[in-house]
């Protein structure tokens, strides 16, 4: 009898763990899970961050500037949004966390190479077209930065979900994590803004040779007065190269004065005209420095603004 009894306790328990084998998630379940966030995070995120994006339009940090639009403060709303976003849906749906966790690997992966190297470029040619918009073309940022921030975020808010340390109540929890957020917020706004405000200001010195075989000369005399013909050998910039300018001094009627601004012309009278020490960025000659008069030279714009 004890025998009949064990051996059907037996059979019970082989199949009790036969039915949770089959309820465990397969391989094809974690990878629909996964393919589904990867696909509709990133939106509902985007979307959700919306209320949050019109407050950055109201303290000014999402304007329009000379160069663009910096988009890596949209990029923090973002990224915070798709944390709450990540902690509420592993609430709502546990089976999403193993795979929820993971989601933002592939795509950073690609992003930050990418990044990396359009920020160590030895030369700021171009602006970095996943961090800055232009008002008619953002294709990067709105394909791949705010994506991205939006996925990753999704990500730590299923990981952090559960994570609840008992010595704490729930109020002292807020509290902690408001804390956290907050100061975590500013910190990285911070850093956005430094290095916005870097980038531009070495974007800002960037010009464009406009005009046809613009001639780079080591003294500036030589372009000024009686030395305007004297040209250095070989040092020729084609139309279109690109130079980054060091200092500035004005030409006066054969005479080198520095002036912050110049005057009106008066006709019939040649006026003064401003002289640019720059470096070339590109081309044959990439690495010289020399001087070249201003209005052989442009002020670049990125993608057309």
């Amino acid at each position: 009898m004890g025998c009949l009894s064990y051996s059907a306790g037996r059979d019970f328990m082989e199949e009790q763990g036969e039915v949770l084998a089959s309820d465990e998630p397969s391989f094809a379940h974690h990878f629909l899970w996964y393919f589904l966030q990867f696909i509709l995070v990133a939106p509902g995120v985007m979307i959700a961050a919306i209320p949050c994006l019109g407050l950055l339009d109201l303290a000014g940090l999402s304007e329009d500037k000379q160069h663009g639009k910096f988009a890596g403060y949209e990029a923090l709303v973002c990224l915070y949004v798709g944390v709450l976003v990540g902690w509420w849906m592993s609430r709502r749906a546990p089976l999403l966390k193993t795979t929820g966790c993971w989601i933002w690997v592939a795509p950073a992966a690609v992003y930050l190479s990418a990044t990396l190297a359009a920020e160590f470029r030895p030369r700021p040619i171009e602006l970095n077209g996943w961090l800055f918009a232009s008002t008619s073309l953002g294709l990067g940022v709105l394909v791949f930065t705010l994506p991205l921030c939006s996925i990753a975020g999704y990500s730590i808010g299923m990981a952090l979900s559960g994570r609840k340390p008992r010595e704490l109540t729930r109020s002292q929890r807020l509290m902690t994590a408001s804390s956290v957020v907050a100061i975590t917020f500013c910190t990285l706004a911070l850093l956005l803004h430094t290095y916005e405000t870097r980038t531009l200001a070495r974007w800002s010195k960037i010009r464009s040779v406009i005009a046809d075989s613009l001639e780079l000369v080591a003294d500036p005399k030589s372009l000024c007065g009686v030395q305007k013909n004297m040209f250095t050998p070989g040092r020729v910039l084609q139309r279109g190269a690109n130079v980054e300018t060091l200092g500035r001094i004005t030409c006066d009627e054969g005479r080198l004065v520095e002036m912050d601004t110049l005057p009106p012309p008066i006709a019939g009278k040649s006026g003064p005209y401003w002289l640019q020490h720059v470096r070339v960025l590109d081309g044959a000659n990439a690495g010289g420095e020399g001087w070249v008069p201003q209005y052989g030279l442009m002020e670049r714009r990125q993608n057309g603004f």
